[in-house]
C-alpha cells in the first residue's frame, strides 16, 4: 500500500509554475483494451545544471490517463490540464503518433510559443 500511497501524491502534489518546463509524452504500451498517456516534464533549468543524459529521478510525473481509445482532442485536453498546474511549457517532445501530433498542433493554436520536438528513433 505504501507503494500505491507514494505514486498517488507524486501524482497530486503541487508542481511548481514557470516558463521553462520540458514535457515528454507517450502512450504505454496497451494492455488488454486500455494503454495509458503518460506525461512526464523537467525543468530546463534543473536540467542546464547537470548537462547530461536524463535519468528517471530527474523527471516528474505529471500526468497518467488510462484510455480505451486515444484521439488528438483527448490528449491534447490532458496537456492543457497539465499547463493549468504547471504554467506553459516551453517545449513538448513526443513522437509521430498521429493523435499525439494532432494534439499538439492544437495546442499551439493557443499556446504560441511552445516548441514540438521530435524524439529520434534508431
Amino acid at each position: 500500500m505504501w507503494l500505491l500511497r507514494l505514486g498517488l501524491y507524486e501524482l497530486t502534489r503541487p508542481k511548481p509554475k514557470a516558463d521553462d518546463w520540458l514535457l515528454i509524452f507517450d502512450h504505454t504500451v496497451q494492455l488488454g483494451g486500455m494503454k495509458a498517456l503518460v506525461i512526464v516534464g523537467i525543468q530546463l533549468s534543473q536540467w542546464e545544471k547537470q548537462r547530461g543524459p536524463l535519468h528517471h529521478e530527474d523527471l516528474t510525473v505529471l500526468d497518467v490517463t488510462p484510455m480505451r481509445h486515444s484521439s488528438g482532442a483527448v490528449v491534447e485536453a490532458r496537456l492543457e490540464a497539465v499547463a493549468q498546474q504547471i504554467g506553459e511549457p516551453r517545449a513538448i517532445l513526443g513522437d509521430g503518433g498521429s493523435d499525439l501530433k494532432c494534439a499538439v498542433t492544437s495546442f499551439q493554436k493557443t499556446h504560441q510559443g511552445v516548441t514540438r520536438l521530435y524524439d529520434i528513433k534508431p
